[in-house]
């Protein structure tokens, strides 16, 4: 299982399980990833809220068997704090993100 790091965009996230997500990710090198990140959506989570969708991360993944991959660390490079205090412009960029989210 390769370790690999990445810039990327989340475009969208699933739940799995009690404590874990699925996040789907574009990134600069890898195009579009799938991975697991583990116990984000627990109260003292280490990246949890980096993890919503338009946020500019630098990741660092492991490679699994399947074409899931596994996260390991999270960066904040941009969150877009901007666009997510407005409606208007956070309706747009959701809307942005699924359009490429199902074109990739």
């Amino acid at each position: 299982m390769p370790l690999y790091n990445d810039q990327a965009v989340v475009l969208r996230n699933w739940k799995l399980g009690e404590a874990d997500k699925i996040i789907s990710l574009y990134g600069v090198e890898h195009g579009k990833i799938r991975a697991v990140a583990k116990g984000v959506r627990k109260t003292k989570t280490k990246f949890g809220a980096r993890l919503e969708p338009i946020s500019y991360l630098k990741i660092q993944c492991w490679e699994g068997s399947s074409e899931l991959h596994i996260v390991s660390q999270v960066e904040s490079i941009e969150l877009f704090p901007r666009i997510k205090s407005d409606l208007e412009l956070l309706r747009k960029g959701l809307a942005i993100v699924e359009v490429i989210e199902e074109l990739i």
